[in-house]
């Protein structure tokens, strides 16, 4: 297979089927800060061979590749600061989001448990009122019951 049809094949091919999430803004920032985490690290260590090809230039006696490797190594230095800096910067984005989410959370549960509340208390009014009734209820028959013995009284003793 040649031209549009042959790279739509290969497009759906070589690519993977997956019904993943799209990432939440928490996992971008967590993503973000680990590769900048990684580049950091990827600094250091460039910056530490730096230091031991300067240490070894100077040995030898040759003062302008050793001045190179200082200046290198300044320059990765430089990098991992502001790479520092900027996870710090995520990192407290991150943590102002947990708490945003925590918040919300709260508030959520807040307004779910007034709700529930406001049902007990209807369920509690119901429950008074029909023990109301049940009482008016029992006054009633008590009386038409002693209605009923008063009129079987009179006409037995008629």
């Amino acid at each position: 297979m040649s031209g549009w049809m042959g790279c739509l094949c290969k497009i759906l091919i070589l690519q993977p089927w997956t019904d993943a999430q799209p990432l939440t803004p928490m996992d971008k920032l967590k993503e973000t800060h680990k590769k900048l985490k990684k580049k950091s690290q990827t600094y250091k260590k460039k910056a530490s061979q730096e230091a031991r090809k300067e240490k070894e230039f100077r040995r030898a006696g040759d003062e302008r590749a050793a001045s190179r490797c200082s200046e290198m190594k300044t320059l990765y230095y430089k990098q991992i600061e502001e790479l520092e800096n900027a996870q710090l910067l995520i990192r407290k984005k991150i943590i102002l989001l947990e708490g945003e989410k925590a918040r919300t959370e709260t508030v959520d549960a807040l307004e779910s448990g007034e709700e529930e509340l406001k049902k007990m208390q209807e369920v509690k009014y119901v429950l008074l009122l029909f023990s109301f009734l049940n009482s008016r209820i029992l006054i009633l028959l008590t009386f038409v019951s002693f209605h009923a013995m008063w009129q079987h009284f009179l006409i037995a003793a008629s």
